[in-house]
């Protein structure tokens, strides 16, 4: 199983994906982000259109301002433990 654990902030314009790169090198199976304060929490999601790619997750932050984020992302590799 592969993990990856990256901090990343968003930046100040409100509605512009910012490419997060999670290091993984592999497309991950499941991911997900935390904030790291209570600042932007519920404001920043996926565009619909946005695919996951090998290195980076596309997120959109709906709040001017900037928002610290934890992201996570795991591959299994084919095996479930």
């Amino acid at each position: 199983m592969l993990r990856s654990r990256v901090r990343n902030t968003t930046g100040t314009n409100t509605g512009v994906a910012k490419n997060i790169a999670h290091g993984l090198g592999a497309l991950p199976d499941a991911w997900w982000w935390v904030h790291r304060s209570n600042r932007g929490v519920g404001r920043t999601y996926i565009a619909a259109v946005s695919t996951v790619s090998t290195v980076n997750i596309p997120l959109i932050n709906a709040l001017r301002s900037d928002c610290t984020l934890d992201v996570f992302t795991i591959r299994y590799q084919g095996r479930l433990y």
